[in-house]
Protein backbone atom coordinates (compact mmCIF):
# COMPACT_ATOMS: atom_id res chain seq x y z
CA UNK A 1 0.00 0.00 0.00
CA UNK A 2 1.12 3.54 -0.98
CA UNK A 3 1.70 6.00 1.51
CA UNK A 4 0.60 9.80 0.35
CA UNK A 5 1.75 12.38 2.05
CA UNK A 6 1.09 16.00 1.10
CA UNK A 7 1.46 19.91 1.78
CA UNK A 8 0.50 23.25 0.31
CA UNK A 9 3.14 26.57 -0.59
CA UNK A 10 2.32 28.94 -2.94
CA UNK A 11 0.81 32.22 -3.58
CA UNK A 12 4.32 33.08 -6.20
CA UNK A 13 3.16 35.38 -8.86
CA UNK A 14 5.16 36.16 -11.89
CA UNK A 15 7.28 33.71 -13.78
CA UNK A 16 8.73 31.59 -11.54
CA UNK A 17 9.34 27.98 -10.62
CA UNK A 18 9.60 25.76 -7.79
CA UNK A 19 12.22 22.66 -7.15
CA UNK A 20 10.95 20.27 -4.14
CA UNK A 21 13.73 18.30 -3.45
CA UNK A 22 13.07 15.20 -0.97
CA UNK A 23 15.87 13.70 0.43
CA UNK A 24 15.30 9.77 0.68
CA UNK A 25 17.04 6.64 0.08
CA UNK A 26 16.64 5.70 -3.41
CA UNK A 27 14.04 6.74 -6.05
CA UNK A 28 11.03 5.09 -4.01
CA UNK A 29 8.66 7.62 -4.37
CA UNK A 30 6.68 9.85 -6.65
CA UNK A 31 5.78 13.39 -6.51
CA UNK A 32 2.75 15.12 -7.69
CA UNK A 33 1.57 18.40 -7.70
CA UNK A 34 -1.89 20.52 -8.41
CA UNK A 35 -3.50 23.58 -8.19
CA UNK A 36 -6.38 25.66 -7.05
CA UNK A 37 -8.84 26.16 -9.73
CA UNK A 38 -8.95 29.82 -10.43
CA UNK A 39 -12.87 30.62 -10.45
CA UNK A 40 -14.80 33.81 -9.45
CA UNK A 41 -16.85 33.32 -6.34
CA UNK A 42 -19.34 35.83 -6.55
CA UNK A 43 -21.08 35.74 -9.71
CA UNK A 44 -23.57 38.52 -11.46
CA UNK A 45 -26.67 40.18 -9.36
CA UNK A 46 -29.37 38.11 -10.48
CA UNK A 47 -27.21 34.59 -9.23
CA UNK A 48 -28.90 32.60 -6.27
CA UNK A 49 -25.89 31.88 -3.35
CA UNK A 50 -27.04 29.12 -2.79
CA UNK A 51 -28.09 25.89 -5.23
CA UNK A 52 -29.87 22.31 -4.91
CA UNK A 53 -27.51 20.28 -1.79
CA UNK A 54 -26.02 18.36 -4.56
CA UNK A 55 -23.80 20.86 -5.80
CA UNK A 56 -20.31 21.46 -4.17
CA UNK A 57 -20.15 24.86 -2.54
CA UNK A 58 -16.43 25.03 -3.48
CA UNK A 59 -14.76 24.25 -6.95
CA UNK A 60 -12.87 21.07 -6.60
CA UNK A 61 -8.79 21.10 -6.81
CA UNK A 62 -7.40 20.62 -10.20
CA UNK A 63 -6.18 16.78 -11.17
CA UNK A 64 -3.15 15.40 -9.68
CA UNK A 65 -0.04 15.83 -12.40
CA UNK A 66 3.23 14.19 -12.42
CA UNK A 67 6.21 16.29 -11.31
CA UNK A 68 8.46 16.94 -13.95
CA UNK A 69 11.48 18.68 -11.87
CA UNK A 70 10.14 22.61 -12.24
CA UNK A 71 7.11 24.90 -12.73
CA UNK A 72 6.90 27.87 -14.62
CA UNK A 73 5.30 30.72 -15.03
CA UNK A 74 3.47 30.61 -12.03
CA UNK A 75 0.65 32.81 -11.03
CA UNK A 76 -0.81 33.48 -7.29
CA UNK A 77 -2.52 30.79 -6.76
CA UNK A 78 -1.75 27.82 -3.94
CA UNK A 79 0.42 24.81 -5.13
CA UNK A 80 -0.31 21.59 -3.47
CA UNK A 81 1.99 18.60 -3.48
CA UNK A 82 1.63 15.15 -3.11
CA UNK A 83 4.38 12.99 -2.36
CA UNK A 84 3.47 9.00 -2.16
CA UNK A 85 6.40 6.67 -1.13
CA UNK A 86 6.43 3.37 -2.74
CA UNK A 87 4.95 0.06 -0.98
CA UNK A 88 8.23 -2.54 0.30
CA UNK A 89 9.52 -4.31 3.33
CA UNK A 90 10.28 -1.45 5.15
CA UNK A 91 7.83 1.50 6.11
CA UNK A 92 8.70 4.24 3.90
CA UNK A 93 9.76 7.37 5.49
CA UNK A 94 10.80 11.26 3.81
CA UNK A 95 13.63 12.33 6.14
CA UNK A 96 13.69 15.74 4.45
CA UNK A 97 11.73 18.28 2.10
CA UNK A 98 13.09 21.41 0.84
CA UNK A 99 10.98 23.40 -1.86
CA UNK A 100 13.16 25.92 -3.73
CA UNK A 101 11.37 28.89 -5.05
CA UNK A 102 13.15 31.21 -7.67
CA UNK A 103 11.85 34.57 -9.02
CA UNK A 104 13.91 35.55 -12.22
CA UNK A 105 16.05 38.58 -11.79
CA UNK A 106 14.30 42.11 -12.87
CA UNK A 107 17.28 44.50 -13.85
CA UNK A 108 17.10 48.15 -14.68
CA UNK A 109 19.38 51.28 -15.45
CA UNK A 110 18.25 54.86 -14.92
CA UNK A 111 20.66 57.32 -16.65
CA UNK A 112 21.46 60.86 -16.06
CA UNK A 113 18.98 61.08 -13.46
CA UNK A 114 18.60 64.96 -11.73
CA UNK A 115 19.22 64.18 -8.03
CA UNK A 116 17.33 67.58 -6.32
CA UNK A 117 18.96 68.75 -3.12
CA UNK A 118 15.96 66.85 -0.70
CA UNK A 119 16.82 63.29 -2.93
CA UNK A 120 15.19 62.25 -5.34
CA UNK A 121 13.12 58.77 -5.69
CA UNK A 122 14.50 56.81 -9.14
CA UNK A 123 11.81 56.38 -11.72
CA UNK A 124 11.41 52.39 -12.58
CA UNK A 125 9.66 51.34 -15.44
CA UNK A 126 9.68 47.56 -14.18
CA UNK A 127 8.36 46.12 -11.62
CA UNK A 128 9.98 44.22 -8.73
CA UNK A 129 8.64 42.43 -5.69
CA UNK A 130 12.05 43.20 -3.82
CA UNK A 131 14.95 45.47 -4.47
CA UNK A 132 18.02 44.00 -3.44
CA UNK A 133 20.79 46.41 -4.96
CA UNK A 134 20.62 50.06 -5.97
CA UNK A 135 24.05 51.05 -7.56
CA UNK A 136 24.17 54.66 -8.26
CA UNK A 137 27.40 56.36 -10.50
CA UNK A 138 27.68 59.97 -9.43
CA UNK A 139 28.25 62.03 -12.91
CA UNK A 140 30.45 64.91 -13.24
CA UNK A 141 27.86 67.75 -14.21
CA UNK A 142 30.14 70.44 -12.39
CA UNK A 143 28.38 70.29 -9.68
CA UNK A 144 29.62 70.22 -6.00
CA UNK A 145 28.46 66.18 -5.47
CA UNK A 146 31.26 63.97 -4.15
CA UNK A 147 29.43 60.80 -3.02
CA UNK A 148 25.44 59.32 -3.29
CA UNK A 149 23.63 57.54 -0.23
CA UNK A 150 21.09 55.38 -0.79
CA UNK A 151 18.06 56.42 1.60
CA UNK A 152 15.71 53.40 1.13
CA UNK A 153 15.33 50.49 -1.20
CA UNK A 154 11.06 51.49 -1.88
CA UNK A 155 9.51 49.39 -4.50
CA UNK A 156 7.99 52.67 -6.25
CA UNK A 157 11.30 53.93 -6.23
CA UNK A 158 14.29 53.79 -4.32
CA UNK A 159 15.66 57.30 -2.71
CA UNK A 160 18.55 58.35 -3.38
CA UNK A 161 20.45 61.85 -2.49
CA UNK A 162 23.51 63.43 -2.92
CA UNK A 163 26.29 65.02 -0.64
CA UNK A 164 29.29 67.68 -0.69
CA UNK A 165 32.71 66.71 0.88
CA UNK A 166 31.52 68.17 4.04
CA UNK A 167 28.56 65.95 3.86
CA UNK A 168 26.25 68.71 3.53
CA UNK A 169 23.23 67.72 0.55
CA UNK A 170 22.84 69.03 -2.78
CA UNK A 171 21.91 68.52 -6.49
CA UNK A 172 23.56 66.09 -8.52
CA UNK A 173 23.18 63.30 -11.63
CA UNK A 174 23.33 59.73 -11.54
CA UNK A 175 23.63 56.48 -13.51
CA UNK A 176 21.48 54.44 -11.16
CA UNK A 177 21.32 50.54 -11.63
CA UNK A 178 18.51 48.84 -9.97
CA UNK A 179 18.44 44.94 -9.35
CA UNK A 180 15.82 42.35 -7.73
CA UNK A 181 13.30 40.13 -8.46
Amino acid sequence: MSNPWGSSWGSSWGTSWGTPDVSTPKPSYFIQYRTDPQVVFWGVNEALMWTNDASAFWATAGDWLPWTGSLKNLIHQQYEFRITVNSGLALGAIKALTVNIDMPDVEEEVLNVAIGSGGTRIPLTKSYQSIKVVSPKLLDDGGTATHIKIVDKDLLGPLIKAFDSSNVATTAHADVTVQGY
